[in-house]
C-alpha cells in the first residue's frame, strides 16, 4: 500500500496466468446449464446441473466463486476443482455431465438479485470456463 498525499492507493499483485495460444481457446463448451428451481428460494436447495464437451483431459484445477448482492461483494471463494465441486478428476476429453451440485440457500438471505461469477482453471492454469449468472432469490 502506498500513501500519496491524503489519498490511499492499494496496489495488488496479479497472479500471472499462462498466455493462451490460439489452438487452446475454446477447449471447453457448455451445452447445458440448469438450475432447479429456476427461481431460487431462501431456505431451499438450489440444484445445478452442467453438461458439455472438453477438448482435453482435466486432471486437476481451481475454482473461483464471487457473489454480489445489490453491487456489494458478499462472498469470494477459491477451491479445488476436483473436491466438492461435482467434478471427478481426471475428467476425460469428450462429452461430460456433472454430478448434480446441491447448494442450500440459507433462510436468512435477503430477497433480491444476486450476481454469481464462477471461473474454472485447469492443471495448466488455463481458463476452462467462466459463467456469470444473475438470479432473483425469493422468500418461501
Amino acid at each position: 500500500m502506498e500513501i500519496i498525499g491524503k489519498k490511499i492507493k492499494i496496489i495488488k499483485k496479479k497472479k500471472k496466468k499462462k498466455k493462451i495460444k490460439s489452438n487452446q481457446i475454446n477447449f471447453h463448451k457448455i451445452e447445458k446449464l440448469e438450475f432447479s428451481p429456476e427461481q431460487p428460494i431462501a431456505g431451499k436447495d438450489l440444484i445445478v446441473s452442467v453438461s458439455g464437451y472438453l477438448n482435453k483431459e482435466i486432471t486437476k484445477g481451481e475454482a473461483y466463486l464471487a457473489i454480489t448482492f445489490d453491487r456489494i461483494p458478499i462472498l469470494k471463494l477459491k477451491g479445488n476443482l476436483c473436491n466438492g465441486m461435482g467434478v471427478t478428476c481426471p475428467t476425460p476429453q469428450g462429452n461430460y455431465s456433472t454430478t448434480t451440485i446441491n447448494q442450500e440457500i440459507p433462510e436468512n438471505v435477503p430477497q433480491g438479485y444476486y450476481y454469481v461469477n464462477f471461473v474454472l482453471y485447469d492443471q495448466d492454469d488455463l481458463q476452462i470456463t467462466c459463467v456469470d449468472v444473475q438470479m432473483n432469490i425469493t422468500q418461501s
